[in-house]
């Protein structure tokens, strides 16, 4: 005689779930990525995410990992990393394989992702001044170079920089950005003085 049969979703699957999102591409230094991970299972039916343990690694070391459920089987998966640069990135969840666990890789992992520094910052920024002795009247450079709060050297140009010598006097120099980090300024016509 007929019957209802209900057929459940298999386990969760390294394979059969995969990575998605634009923080597994580029991210800032110190600001927040994020990416998702849709859980299914080996079949491609969606299974729940919660309750699974996951690692997030960066050029192969752990890294904090925010997880966020969107849906049934959606989590959004949130990091910072404060260094720029080029990383390996991989997201590895927990499997049972003959009563004991392993990590294994979610499709679309490993990655590679590019950090870039965050807006360059006056505290971490350097000052480069050409001359030490100044005569007074003769053109005086001053460069800088941006780097942002974690030190990233920044290769953009764009920041808001002002130029100022203060003393006796002050003067005030227009700044050139050069597009790639670095600006400069020159002092035209300094008075004696210490500054």
């Amino acid at each position: 005689s007929p019957f209802a049969l209900i057929v459940h979703p298999n386990g969760i699957s390294p394979t059969g779930s995969f990575l998605q999102g634009s923080g597994m591409v580029s991210a800032i230094a110190g600001v927040q990525g994020t990416f998702f991970i849709n859980a299914n299972d080996r079949f491609f039916n969606p299974v729940s995410v919660e309750g699974h343990s996951m690692m997030f690694l960066a050029n192969g070391t752990v890294q904090p990992l925010t997880k966020t459920l969107t849906s049934f089987n959606q989590l959004m998966l949130s990091y910072s990393l404060f260094k720029a640069g080029s990383y390996s990135m991989a997201v590895q969840i927990e499997q049972a394989r003959n009563s004991s666990k392993i990590y294994a890789q979610i499709f679309g992992s490993p990655f590679t992702l590019e950090v870039m520094p965050d807006l360059a910052t006056a505290a971490t920024s350097v000052l480069h001044l050409l001359q030490t002795t100044l005569i007074a009247g003769e053109p005086f450079l001053v460069n800088i170079i941006g780097y942002d709060r974690f030190e990233n050297r920044v290769r953009v140009g764009g920041a808001s920089v002002r130029s100022e010598i203060l003393g006796s006097l002050m003067y005030r120099s227009p700044v050139s950005d050069h597009g790639n980090g670095t600006y400069s300024a020159i002092f035209s016509e300094l008075a004696v003085g210490k500054y």
